[in-house]
């Protein structure tokens, strides 16, 4: 059975092998491409130093020789590798061969580059590789494997990894500040963000495509302008054109000394006594009230006085209105026109002659035309049929006099129905007699108390204030 030779792989035939002439061609095929590689280790003798190695020994090839230098400590056998790297046209025309050399002295391995022939030019490259020993290298690299980076094995690779992110990300720093997605360059410890930033303020702060800003200003959002020094613009298109002003949201602030929210706004207006309030409340010193710290502890102690003044005067004047109806009533019941009264006291007055009414009679939806207005005033009423004076939107208040029957549902949703006067001799009254009538707040009733008490819930008229006119 074939057999292969140690280092160059040629095929050995065994002693029973039919010999093949195709092994015999492949064998002289690889001795050919091995002998063409080799090239002679010249000896270049003994020399003092790295740089005289590197310096006599340019052109491509393989060297060997002995250092013995004392005071740089190196001594013993060396082997230097000169290879061709490329080549480039100088300044004067000729070519020039870039070469790299790599040197191996017991543990130390130096690379470097320079040009092939011109020794001078060396000065021009530095070691690209300088290992007194491979541990001593890693401790200074680091592990590899360890990169947070995908690639892990090559730092070049690592490095052309690591700039299209670093390139997406803040631009540059400059004049103490910082500069990036395409600003144009701001002033001294100024913050651009955004594409189209045109801010040259100092120490300001600007974010957003187009934003513009001044000196120690902030303008945030797409076209805001702080054009005033130490002006604020937050929000789309707005505009802060006056020193120390700030404008929030669309629109613009001109006023200096103020802070306006799209059209709210707060402005400083003394400059004498350091007040500062709303320029739609005024100055809280001014208030009468005794507290002139809080717009909220003046509004409730005015709202307190109020209250306690309003009880004063809803007692004078239901005592002056009871006193009015009775005289009313009174003057009704001897059958006088009280009319003339009426409408001298600025009242709108429907007189009705009917002494009984038929149901809808009165209503707004069987009568578009429905003649009952204001004050309705029924000197000879004496029954209201059910449902009569029905969903109607013109009556303010009823004087009926000689009224006796008041059916179930008479009023009903009268909606704007106010006051009724309930006379002496009205014996019968429906407990909902007034459903639906949503705004009736007075009922008088010449009779003492506790007479038809049944009105208020009977007609759900939770709001309605019931007085009796006699003791």
């Amino acid at each position: 059975m074939a057999t292969t030779t140690k280092v160059y792989g040629l095929k050995k035939p065994s002693l029973t092998d039919i010999y093949n002439i195709m092994d015999f061609n492949n064998n002289f095929d690889k001795i050919d491409d091995v002998l063409n590689t080799k090239t002679e280790i010249e000896d270049i003798g003994t020399l003092n130093g790295t740089e005289s190695v590197f310096n006599t020994q340019t052109s491509p090839g393989f060297y060997k020789g002995i250092w013995n230098n004392p005071s740089m400590k190196q001594k013993g056998d060396f082997t230097l590798f000169v290879f061709d790297v490329s080549s480039a046209n100088t300044a004067e025309g000729t070519q020039e061969t870039k070469v790299m050399q790599a040197l191996f002295h017991e543990n130390q391995v130096l690379i470097r580059l320079g040009v092939l022939g011109v020794p001078v030019n060396w000065s021009n490259f530095s070691p690209i590789a300088t290992m007194s020993n491979l541990s001593n290298v890693e401790q200074k690299i680091g592990n590899l494997s360890d990169l947070a980076t995908i690639t892990k094995t090559n730092i070049v690779a690592v490095i052309n990894e690591l700039i299209p992110s670093i390139s997406n990300k803040a631009d540059k720093v400059t004049n103490g500040g910082f500069i990036a997605g395409g600003a144009e360059a701001g002033g001294t410890g100024n913050i651009s963000i955004g594409e189209g930033i045109g801010s040259t303020g100092e120490y300001g702060v600007v974010i957003g495509s187009g934003a513009e800003g001044a000196k120690e200003v902030v303008a945030i959002g797409h076209g805001a302008t702080a054009g005033a020094n130490k002006s604020i613009a937050i929000g789309y298109l707005t505009e802060s054109s006056a020193q120390n002003a700030v404008q929030i949201c669309e629109g613009s602030n001109s006023e200096s000394e103020s802070l306006q929210f799209r059209n709210y706004k707060i402005v400083r207006h003394d400059n004498t006594d350091d007040e500062y309030y709303l320029n739609d409340v005024g100055r809280l010193s001014r208030l009468y009230t005794a507290n002139k710290t809080n717009a909220v502890e003046a509004v409730n102690e005015l709202y307190n006085k109020s209250d306690n003044d309003k009880s004063l005067l809803q007692t004078e004047i239901s005592e002056q209105n009871n006193s009015l109806i009775m005289l009313i009533q009174m003057l009704a019941n001897t059958g006088l026109n009280i009319v003339p009264l009426l409408e001298m006291m600025g009242n709108t007055i429907t007189v009705i002659h009917d002494t009984e009414t038929t149901s809808y009679q009165y209503s707004d939806s069987n009568n578009p035309d429905n003649p009952l207005k204001g004050i309705v005033y029924a000197p000879n009423l004496e029954t209201v049929a059910t449902r009569s004076i029905d969903d109607n939107s013109g009556m303010t208040a009823i004087i009926m006099p000689k009224v006796r029957v008041i059916s179930n549902q008479a009023f009903w949703a009268s909606h704007n129905l106010k006051t009724v006067f309930i006379p002496n001799g009205c014996t019968s009254l429906a407990a909902n007699a007034f459903s639906m009538c949503g705004n009736l707040t007075n009922i008088y009733i010449d009779n003492v108390e506790e007479t038809f008490e049944d009105i208020v819930t009977g007609s759900n008229l939770p709001n309605v204030n019931v007085t009796y006119l006699r003791k």
